[in-house]
């Protein structure tokens, strides 16, 4: 399945309210990078680092994204807690 966005968008949509429809959940442009960033996250501090930034920016900014659906925390979440288990090892 490839995803992307469609070659033409409405003007008055900016890039942080594109949404993409994966799995039937809708993600936003703006959480699929934030996700990213938890992917690249090499240790727990880079991770803890790149959610806070996406956190704040997200309150600052105004996204509206609920925290209880925010593909980003569900990401951080899953990230942290393989990072302790391999740090464990």
């Amino acid at each position: 399945m490839r995803l992307g966005f469609p070659k033409r968008l409405p003007a008055r949509v900016n890039a942080e309210q594109r949404e993409l429809n994966i799995g039937g959940a809708t993600v936003t442009k703006f959480e699929q990078v934030g996700v990213e960033l938890q992917y690249e996250a090499s240790n727990k501090h880079e991770a803890n680092r790149s959610f806070k930034y996406s956190c704040r920016v997200c309150c600052e900014r105004g996204m509206r994204i609920e925290c209880d659906r925010c593909a980003i925390a569900v990401t951080h979440a899953i990230t942290v807690a393989a990072l302790d288990t391999a740090k464990e090892r």
